[in-house]
């Protein structure tokens, strides 16, 4: 039977929608992440330029109360950049978006499903998510809000 001639169940419509959902907020919320270890990482190389710079200004006999801060600004980046793994991080949240987003575009282009391929597109959604790190509560609500906005919800 092809899937024009097939009418939804509005059982699986509605897990198809819950997926479709789950998938634009998980999309939304891996781009900000993504966006935030992006910018800390380049944060980082920027301030190690600087660094850099300071090394130059030494031989050049800057002031040694700027050096110091240019010193403490380096450690302090560079160690949170090695602890915290920005680049790593943002790899991380950059393949999750995509995968979200893959899957997306595959639960869209389904046409008409039964039951058993609705649950397993929200089974695919659920295995994304158990791959993904621990989520700050406050960001993940404002990423519902925001997908819920855009679907034309107050």
């Amino acid at each position: 039977m092809a899937n024009e001639a097939r009418e939804w169940d509005p059982d699986d419509w509605q897990i198809r929608s819950r997926s479709i959902y789950a998938c634009r907020v998980s999309r939304v919320y891996h781009k900000k992440q993504e966006r935030l270890f992006e910018y800390c990482d380049g944060v980082t190389k920027v301030v190690a330029l600087v660094g850099d710079a300071g090394s130059i200004a030494r031989a050049t006999a800057a002031s040694p109360a700027w050096l110091v801060s240019i010193g403490v600004m380096v450690t302090i980046t560079s160690r949170l950049s090695l602890v915290v793994g920005y680049a790593k991080k943002f790899r991380i949240h950059a393949d999750l978006a995509k995968s979200f987003i893959e899957l997306g575009l595959k639960i869209l282009t389904a046409g008409v499903v039964n039951q058993e391929t609705a649950i397993a597109f929200q089974a695919a959604a659920t295995g994304l998510e158990m791959n993904e790190p621990r989520s700050p509560g406050a960001l993940v609500r404002i990423c519902q809000n925001g997908v819920l906005a855009v679907e034309g919800w107050k």
